[in-house]
């Protein structure tokens, strides 16, 4: 593998964050006489550098100041678009406007994003879902809801304290039955289920009109 290009990551507002274009040869072990190609192993071609590493089983964020995650950006991976999409740098510490840690909240967004209920690393989403997200830091803020959404849950880096509805019924994780019921984000702060992080909406009952084609492929928000 080599990196072959190193650019700014284009987020607003500006990081000193980097996008790496990542290449592998192609084929690995080519034919007699054939040629090596390098291809790009993202489908954006770039990839962000994320400290530590997130385990392949449980989907947990394990820090570590010898290694690197490099997670392709886009929507490819639910650890990019937390940092692109909802802008949770990780690697951002001492706001005094933001008193979670950012690798706290980021955590938990990898987490929502991949409607990872049980904190286990089973994805019960579709590639394209939209969700719309706030956080108890008020980083980000409530919006309108959407047509046809309603809350959903509230997450930590654990996986959801409290649940409303399911993102796609057709998809129930095994623990569904055992979360906690919350209806607002208000109720799950109340409830006193720990350290409450993050809060989203979904769509409450398919299909809405921003429902991604009912072909879309599960569990598609990859780790990390």
């Amino acid at each position: 593998m080599r990196i072959s290009d190193v650019a700014a990551d284009g987020v607003e507002p500006p990081s000193n964050a980097r996008r790496y274009k990542l290449e592998v040869q192609w084929p690995p072990l080519p034919l007699e006489g054939a040629a090596h190609r390098w291809v790009t192993i993202c489908k954006s071609g770039y990839a962000i550098a994320f400290e530590g590493v997130w385990d392949d089983i449980t989907g947990e964020h394990r820090s570590s100041g010898d290694v690197l995650t490099l997670a392709c950006d886009g929507n490819e991976t639910a650890a990019a678009k937390c940092y692109q999409q909802w802008h949770y740098r990780p690697w951002d510490t001492g706001d005094p406007k933001h008193p979670k840690p950012m690798s706290d909240m980021h955590d938990a967004c990898v987490r929502m994003t991949r409607a990872d209920y049980c904190g286990d690393g089973t994805s019960a989403t579709r590639d394209n879902t939209i969700v719309d997200v706030w956080d108890a830091a008020n980083f980000n803020k409530k919006t309108s809801q959407k047509q046809g959404h309603g809350f959903e849950a509230a997450w930590t880096g654990k996986g959801a304290v409290c649940r409303n509805h399911l993102r796609w019924p057709a998809l129930t994780p095994e623990c569904a039955s055992a979360l906690p019921v919350c209806d607002s984000h208000e109720e799950a702060e109340k409830k006193g289920l720990g350290d409450v992080l993050l809060f989203n909406t979904s769509c409450r009952n398919h299909p809405c009109p921003d429902d991604p084609p009912e072909d879309a492929t599960p569990r598609v928000d990859k780790l990390p």
